[in-house]
């Protein structure tokens, strides 16, 4: 046992207050490391425009409210989903993901496919791209590119579709296609 000089002994009642504010200090301690351990009781909500496609689904709702905020500070028109672009961008995404690349798989001119899809005569703006995995992240790829932001901008139109298709194991994974038409 270890004695300490008469000079350097603690009182009792100093002693007990050092010991209880040792034990307080080990319990804030302890309950501090469990905290930082134990897991939520509920996950947290996720936005759909972060949500990984390679786990999910396109939320193509999220897509047009993201480009019409972004349209919106533009003093531009808002774009309503159309079920023909829909699909001709979901065709156009397919292909580049059968193709496993961006530029082995663009199909035709957007207007001549439209035309074939019974959108005669209408102006319209395409953007594909490859590797990305939320619409957040593809949507800052398009508009950081000025032909891409320039289909974001599109004045004339008014409807548009989107579509992504994973791929696993290909060279992008994921592969998108966005149309903008009047």
């Amino acid at each position: 046992m270890f004695i300490l000089p008469r000079q350097n002994r603690l009182s009792d009642g100093d002693a007990n207050r050092r010991i209880a504010a040792m034990a307080g200090l080990c319990s804030l301690l302890g309950f501090l490391a469990g905290c930082a351990t134990s897991q939520p009781s509920s996950a947290p909500v996720q936005s759909p425009i972060y949500a990984s496609l390679a786990a999910t689904r396109m939320d193509a709702a999220s897509a047009r409210d993201l480009v019409n905020g972004y349209r919106h500070n533009l003093k531009l028109s808002s774009l309503t989903l159309d079920p023909i672009l829909m699909q001709q961008a979901s065709n156009q995404a397919q292909s580049m993901a059968a193709g496993g690349d961006v530029s082995k798989g663009v199909r035709t001119d957007i207007r001549a496919r439209l035309a074939a899809a019974g959108l005669k005569d209408r102006k319209a703006r395409e953007s594909v791209s490859a590797g990305y995995f939320t619409i957040s992240d593809a949507f800052s790829g398009w508009r950081g590119s000025p032909n891409h932001d320039a289909t974001l901008r599109f004045e004339p139109a008014t409807r548009m579709g989107i579509a992504a298709v994973h791929k696993p194991g290909s060279r992008h994974n994921i592969y998108w296609a966005l149309i903008l038409s009047d």
